[in-house]
């Protein structure tokens, strides 16, 4: 029996089944055992404190599941990670609850539970947990060699978790920069066990010792023999997106999409990368599924969000349109308590407002949206005007372009173009969105 106090948070939207893990979970020393009845109820829980223990249902009444929520939780680290996720499956689904390679429960129960069974896992995920937490420790502290040291010394002598010890050698090997060192480690894990995570770690290893070739080869070869294996695609994208491929990337997302339909990130990424590229029925397709996913515009980006703006001011719906503008307004006035900051800077969130304002303003007041232009233009050289925010000002600069007004739009267009077009990728992203717009076009020539 486990001795030593415990947190722990039961998800379920089954309230007899909850009651009922809820119950088996009282014979342990907790002390706090928190319940959450739908996967929004439990993210809202998991983003205000920290639980030992999850013990999750992977079926719920809604689209999504417990594999969702275990992929959000890794993805944004919303919990640190001795965590210990359980999940709670039928045999039928513990095939898909297996599947995602990378991000797997640390363990799991068949129903239905009988206590002394969870007792079991509860006491093999805590000694696992207790064995690698001085290593962990030393990771999340930034002291490498001592980390490497430990794994080195338990490789020695044999430990239970020898496959994930492996991995951290290796992957420390890279944080030292001994990129030869971790390629033969990985290279003989991958030839001895055919592990998806070592012939992954391999191709990043080809890729930070700058082989793009051989990196592409093998990420595609990974995905080909291990399709359900996440965090490969994730890493294409990045890959292609470095390069300014933004069309091989949007298909890489959608393969991704296929396995996790529920993510996000990745469908937020999808309808950003499509409306880039300017399909605008498939970025409408993603990016109201995602507004459609959560039911709200709580963990939207202020990109998603600024071009959801300008498919609703283009379909007509001014009032849709003029509310999401107000709610960016809101988000970026609370944007320091935001649990989830979308990976931008205030000053990113700020221009990407004064951008959806700009398209609200059009239609009435034409010389505010270009005063609001103007000065956008004017903020060429700051690190939060990147390239992706390049891109979407073009797609409203497209939207002001009239022949008499050309010339004002070129000299603001010309340090844009100055800056960001260093190769035909990237000229071809900024310029996708000003067909139509000749003298614009020309600018770029």
């Amino acid at each position: 029996m486990i001795q030593h106090p415990l947190s722990a948070l039961v998800v379920d939207g089954s309230a007899p089944v909850r009651i009922s893990l809820r119950g088996l979970l009282q014979g342990f020393e907790m002390t706090d055992i928190d319940a959450a009845a739908t996967v929004a109820e439990a993210r809202r829980k998991l983003s205000s404190r920290k639980y030992d223990v999850i013990l999750c249902e992977y079926h719920f009444d809604g689209e999504e599941t417990g594999q969702d929520l275990l992929e959000q939780i890794a993805e944004e680290r919303m919990q640190p990670p001795p965590t210990i996720f359980i999940m709670v499956t039928t045999e039928a689904n513990y095939p898909r609850v297996m599947s995602v390679a990378e991000i797997v429960p640390d363990e799991y129960i068949l129903k239905p539970i009988q206590t002394g069974q969870l007792s079991d896992r509860l006491e093999k995920a805590l000694a696992r947990r207790h064995a690698l937490l001085e290593l962990h420790e030393a990771l999340y502290a930034g002291k490498y060699n001592k980390a490497l040291k430990m794994a080195q010394e338990m490789m020695t002598y044999k430990s239970p978790y020898t496959s994930d010890v492996a991995k951290i050698v290796a992957q420390t090997l890279c944080k030292l920069e001994r990129f030869n060192e971790a390629a033969v480690f990985y290279r003989h894990i991958a030839k001895t066990k055919s592990l998806p995570w070592a012939k992954f770690g391999l191709a990043k290893v080809s890729l930070m010792q700058g082989d793009r070739e051989t990196t592409e080869a093998m990420l595609l070869d990974v995905i080909n023999q291990h399709l359900r294996y996440l965090p490969v695609y994730d890493c294409l994208v990045d890959f292609y997106l470095d390069a300014h491929q933004h069309a091989p990337a949007l298909d890489i997302l959608q393969r991704a999409l296929e396995i996790s339909p529920h993510s996000m990130r990745r469908i937020q990424r999808a309808g950003q990368l499509a409306f880039g590229l300017g399909d605008k029925a498939a970025a409408a397709k993603y990016l109201n599924r995602a507004l459609a996913l959560r039911g709200s515009t709580v963990e939207l980006d202020f990109r998603t969000m600024f071009q959801l703006v300008v498919l609703r001011f283009d379909a007509g719906e001014s009032a849709e349109g003029a509310s999401l503008v107000k709610q960016m307004r809101a988000k970026h006035g609370d944007f320091n308590n935001l649990p989830n900051q979308f990976g931008m800077t205030r000053g990113q969130a700020s221009n990407y407002c004064d951008l959806a304002t700009a398209v609200e303003v059009l239609a009435t007041r034409p010389l505010g949206t270009i005063d609001l232009m103007r000065a956008l233009a004017g903020e060429w050289e700051s690190p939060d005007f990147d390239l992706a925010f390049a891109m979407d000002y073009m797609s409203v600069v497209a939207r002001l372009y009239n022949p008499d007004l050309a010339p004002t739009l070129c000299d603001w267009i010309g340090p844009i173009k100055g800056r960001f077009s260093t190769d035909e990728a990237a000229r071809e992203l900024l310029t996708v969105r000003l067909q139509g717009c000749p003298e614009l076009l020309s600018a770029f020539d």
